[in-house]
């Protein structure tokens, strides 16, 4: 066993957890309604911090809300239900501030929101802590191949900011699920380092090393521990050695003159120290 659930997933209400069962007289808006609606059917969870909520098996689900409208490259967010609204954080004055143009502010929204989203697809498909390798297993591989897809409607300058949206949405999204399970760090440190070596590579590909890569992996605001970085530290030098893809391989970016931004990329996606103390 990998954890004891803390607290229900953000997006799923159950009967009786204050939720509504999705119904289909939405004129019965009483809780625990026994009026099922197909599956599919649209329903409101009554909730603020989930979207899209559907009926699923007499429940009412939604997605989590990814705050993608509240963040740039130097803000994160997360979403809190008792104030209805998405609460914004500095990631300190050390952030160095890029994707500041309108094309490229969207397109990093539209990367976070896309790894946000991808994180809670594939936890939907457990939602269960007893189940979490299954479940870091299934995001590697999604937030992988999320970080490797060609996004046709981005200017070239503005696919780095896809980029990097990707990778702060998703591990925004491992931050808040993180929340209902103990015991997650050395797996999800795994998780964070192969996204970390992708993200790494695709932008170092993608511009032939011509960028200071390491000012555009920041990293989550907090992390769990020493273990986590351990692990995370092991897949992210294994993973950036042995990456290619269409445009080659991804292992002379980390070494002679690109060793030392390798290096700080490491650092500043792994370090689990909590970014908003001194």
């Amino acid at each position: 066993m990998y954890g004891q659930r803390r607290h229900p997933d953000p997006g799923r209400r159950e009967k009786g957890q204050g939720g509504r069962v999705a119904a289909d007289d939405e004129a019965d808006g009483r809780q625990g309604s026994e009026h099922h609606g197909d599956s599919g059917a649209s329903c409101d969870d009554g909730r603020y911090c989930t979207v899209d909520d559907v009926c699923q098996a007499g429940v009412c689900e939604g997605t989590a809300r990814s705050c993608d409208g509240s963040v740039d490259a130097c803000t994160t967010a997360t979403c809190d239900e008792a104030a209805d609204t998405c609460v914004a954080a500095s990631r300190g004055s050390d952030c160095a501030a890029s994707c500041t143009s309108p094309s490229a502010l969207a397109a990093y929204r539209r990367g976070w929101r896309s790894g946000h989203q991808r994180v809670y697809r594939s936890w939907r498909q457990s939602d269960d802590c007893d189940q979490l390798e299954a479940f870091l297993d299934r995001v590697t591989t999604r937030l992988e191949e999320l970080l490797a897809e060609i996004d046709p409607e981005d200017a070239r300058e503005d696919r780095r900011c896809r980029i990097t949206g990707k990778f702060d949405g998703g591990l925004a999204a491992l931050d808040e699920i993180q929340l209902a399970c103990d015991d997650a760090c050395v797996m999800r440190g795994e998780v964070v380092g192969a996204a970390a070596a992708a993200a790494y590579c695709e932008l170092a590909l993608d511009t032939a090393g011509a960028i200071q890569i390491d000012e555009w992996l920041r990293g989550p605001v907090n992390l769990c521990g020493l273990s986590h970085e351990i692990a995370c530290d092991s897949v992210f030098m294994a993973e950036t050695v042995s990456y290619s893809n269409d445009a080659g391989t991804c292992a002379p970016y980390t070494k002679d003159t690109f060793l030392e931004p390798w290096d700080r990329s490491r650092e500043r996606s792994c370090d689990y120290r909590n970014r908003n103390q001194p």
